[in-house]
């Protein structure tokens, strides 16, 4: 092969390969990453499932809930935390994700308070029954 042809293939073949990988190498990678709304339920998702009681865990783990959540959204925790990192770069974005993530925790125990009170109410038993069952000892 002559000189110029092999400069002809560097030239035409080899330079730009070269320069799509490693141009792919320094790509944004913010198409891999979760959306933001899917970010913020997960995060109250966790927040959720790290604060919760041990007793109403039953015969489950923490671990074994984190894994659900992650299975639910079709993620890894990986991509999870990759996201995370990269939302952790911007701050200010970040400090008002994370308000919006408080309001929903406190919409979310506004919520179960809701239920629990509910679910406490029909529990009660009326007043008649307790008269009666203090009057049959």
């Amino acid at each position: 092969m002559k000189f110029s042809n092999m400069k002809s293939v560097l030239r035409y073949f080899i330079l730009p390969f070269l320069l799509l990988i490693f141009s792919s190498c320094n790509q944004d990678n913010s198409d891999n990453l979760l959306s933001e709304a899917t970010y913020k339920d997960i995060f109250l998702e966790l927040a959720i499932v790290n604060h919760i009681d041990t007793l109403l865990l039953a015969n489950i783990t923490r671990e074994e809930l984190i894994d659900q959540i992650f299975d639910h959204y079709e993620i890894t925790p990986e991509e999870f935390r990759k996201t995370h990192d990269e939302f952790e770069k911007d701050i200010d974005q970040q400090l008002k994700r994370m308000e919006q993530i408080l309001v929903m925790l406190r919409e979310e125990r506004e919520r179960i308070d809701a239920i629990e009170q509910e679910y406490h109410r029909q529990q009660r038993e009326p007043a008649d029954s307790l008269r009666q069952r203090l009057l049959s000892r």
